[in-house]
């Protein structure tokens, strides 16, 4: 619930949390009905004011291409890699480390179903 302020005619200001759908006076101390106040929150707009940090497009900061024309995405990290020496150890490094995973998933997997076919032939055994 909002907390509004009021104010009654003896002078008195209050804050009283109440809905938004009761009724505009609320009971003063001092046995009066007290009148809400209007009291902005801290939002506001300025009509026609324009954001100076405004969003980026890919296309005003694509490097271009020799015909002058911004580069997509894609051709652009190629070109990027041609910048950087290490990019395709890094990749290669990368690649390496998961196949390496996706391996000792596999094995692990299949010692997870050997177990369970051992214990499957235990249990029947017994």
């Amino acid at each position: 619930m909002p907390t509004y302020e009021y104010e009654c005619s003896c002078g008195e200001r209050f804050e009283q949390r109440s809905k938004p759908s009761t009724s505009e006076t609320a009971q003063c101390s001092c046995g009066k009905q007290a009148e809400r106040q209007f009291t902005p929150n801290g939002s506001f707009f300025i009509p026609g004011y324009v954001n100076p940090a405004k969003q980026v497009t890919w296309a005003e900061i694509a490097p271009l291409d020799d015909m002058g024309h911004p580069m997509g995405k894609r051709e652009a990290a190629k070109v990027v890699d041609r910048y950087d020496p290490d990019a395709r150890s890094k990749q290669e490094g990368h690649d390496r480390t998961q196949e390496e995973r996706l391996k000792q998933g596999r094995m692990k997997s299949a010692k997870r179903s050997a177990w369970r076919e051992l214990s499957r032939r235990n249990r029947i055994e017994v």
